[in-house]
């Protein structure tokens, strides 16, 4: 059905709710723009119109890593569990989600933390301190950023486990 809309009229945007992925593949390279609300709450369509109209600076990450295909997903073969669904079983263990997805070189539809927004940044004068890991792991990044003017404001996600204390 989307791809039929989209013919209509190309400029359409989907909308998606609901708490994961979705198969998506037939369409999600037909149409300009894609949002996926999870679970919107009570408020979710003042939100959406906001997004959709420009007036809200769509800066959300997914916080789970989108498969392209159900069977993609490390949990598959566990689901659903031989009684019935009665119980859950994660026998991937550590290897759930973007772990899983890594471990087994399986290419995702959206990595976590994925997500576009209207602001564009500038970055400069990357440094990383040594070059390369030292003993205990640790290394040092630093780097230039601005936000360019034509842009709406949004705060930089900058938290690869660094001190934000220090600039």
């Amino acid at each position: 059905m989307i791809s039929n809309v989209v013919v209509a009229n190309p400029k359409t945007v989907v909308v998606l709710h609901g708490g994961g992925g979705m198969d998506i593949r037939q369409w999600v390279n037909q149409v300009p723009g894609l949002i996926h609300a999870i679970f919107p709450g009570e408020d979710g369509g003042i939100a959406l119109g906001e997004i959709l109209f420009g007036d809200t600076n769509p800066s959300g990450k997914l916080p789970f890593t989108f498969e392209k295909r159900f069977q993609d997903n490390p949990a598959y073969p566990n689901y659903p569990s031989s009684d019935g669904g009665v119980t859950a079983v994660y026998a991937e263990g550590l290897f759930m989600g973007y772990r899983g997805f890594d471990k087994y070189d399986i290419v995702p539809q959206f990595p976590y933390g994925y997500g576009l927004s209207y602001t564009t940044f500038s970055y400069s004068d990357l440094d990383v301190t040594p070059n390369g890991l030292n003993r205990d792991g640790k290394v040092r990044v630093t780097f230039r950023m601005r936000k360019l003017p034509s842009s709406t404001l949004e705060k930089p996600d900058i938290q690869a486990s660094c001190d934000q204390s220090e600039s």
